[in-house]
């Protein structure tokens, strides 16, 4: 992959800020923000879907777990 210098130079600072071991991992983990982002955006913008998702995510929290040692 060919990007500018300055790009690359902002990818490695965002590799610090994220304790990321290598540019690859920052790159995925900023990518995997940016969906993240995308699919609240689109949830915003349907009522109906981000009150089903809201529903099921608070009845997967209250999920009690057996937790072994």
């Amino acid at each position: 992959m060919r990007v500018r210098r300055s790009t690359r130079d902002t990818l490695a600072q965002r590799q610090r800020e994220l304790g990321s071991p290598s540019l690859d991992d920052a790159l995925r983990t900023i990518l995997f923000r940016q969906r993240a982002y995308e699919a609240i955006a689109r949830l915003k913008d349907n009522p109906d879907q981000l009150a089903d998702y809201q529903r099921e995510a608070h009845e997967l929290a209250e999920v009690d777990v057996e937790v072994h040692e």
